[in-house]
């Protein structure tokens, strides 16, 4: 049996290349450029329990980069490892060699990445990245990409050459199967498939949505009250964008009962209209 994983990017990699794009009226006295060093981190938590499930995520990707892995990368991941040991590093790096076959961009991506000891109680690995808006090049104004993709679209680094553009913690107190093939036993968690989710979120793959207790919906706390491009691209069956028309109040309840209420979809022009991925 293998420990259950939740992963919680719900898109095909396809999504990565072309998000859908919508008309906008921003007067540009509105517009400023934003940069914040690092976003609040994304903490995935695990289940000490051993589950018969099964999530295809890590095998769609390896399928997609099988043809491409003894080819010249497409993005080039530096990596610096910090409390990790040489099995550990293979397979992160085995994860690294499936998201670059699958990417483009000129500009390196930096990660960092460390065990710690003391991560909050239950949790299995965080990850953060910096955020910018408004920069050259940016297909969408008033949006937070994370530092990667912005670099991307920019074609020059945004930060400083020798800061990571993703920061990453693993729970060093878990116990993680290093092998590549996928076989993992119980009580154990896969390193790889582990990586490759950590990797989604610090290449974008998040809302940085919240709901309180009192039901209120809200979205860019912190961060000037702009949503991620990847909120962006949500919508409802209704084929209402909820982030980009700005039609509901930002915080209150009824965002919060679009966020909570199991039909918000994601918009991308790789997927017809009626066969768009849950989200």
């Amino acid at each position: 049996m293998k420990k259950g994983i939740l992963l919680l990017i719900v898109l095909l990699v396809t999504g990565l290349k072309s998000f859908y794009i919508f008309a906008q009226s921003i007067s540009m006295r509105d517009v400023h450029p934003m940069s914040i060093e690092a976003g609040e981190p994304i903490v995935c938590y695990s289940t000490d329990k051993n589950v018969h499930t099964y999530v295809p995520f890590r095998k769609n990707l390896e399928a997609l980069a099988s043809s491409r892995l003894s080819e010249t990368p497409n993005a080039v991941f530096e990596v610096t490892f910090n409390g990790f040991n040489n099995a550990e590093k293979e397979a992160f790096l085995y994860a690294c060699d499936i998201w670059s076959s699958l990417l483009t961009s000129a500009v390196p991506i930096r990660i960092e990445v460390s065990m710690r000891t003391d991560m909050p109680e239950g949790a299995l690995a965080s990850t953060g990245s910096g955020l910018d808006a408004n920069f050259k090049n940016a297909q969408k104004m008033n949006t937070l990409y994370v530092i990667s993709l912005a670099e991307k679209m920019a074609g020059v680094d945004l930060n400083n050459p020798s800061d990571p553009d993703i920061v990453m913690f693993y729970n060093k107190d878990r116990d993680f199967y290093t092998g590549l093939d996928g076989a993992t036993p119980g009580g154990t968690f896969d390193m790889v498939s582990i990586s490759l989710h950590e990797i989604g979120h610090g290449l974008g793959f998040y809302t940085r949505t919240f709901v309180d207790d009192n039901g209120r919906g809200q979205f860019g706390i912190g961060v000037g009250g702009f949503p991620t491009v990847y909120a962006r691209a949500m919508e409802n069956s209704a084929f209402e964008n909820i982030f980009d028309t700005y039609s509901l109040t930002n915080p209150s309840v009824a965002l919060g009962d679009q966020l909570t209420g199991n039909d918000l979809y994601f918009r991308s022009s790789s997927f017809v209209t009626g066969s768009l991925p849950r989200i």
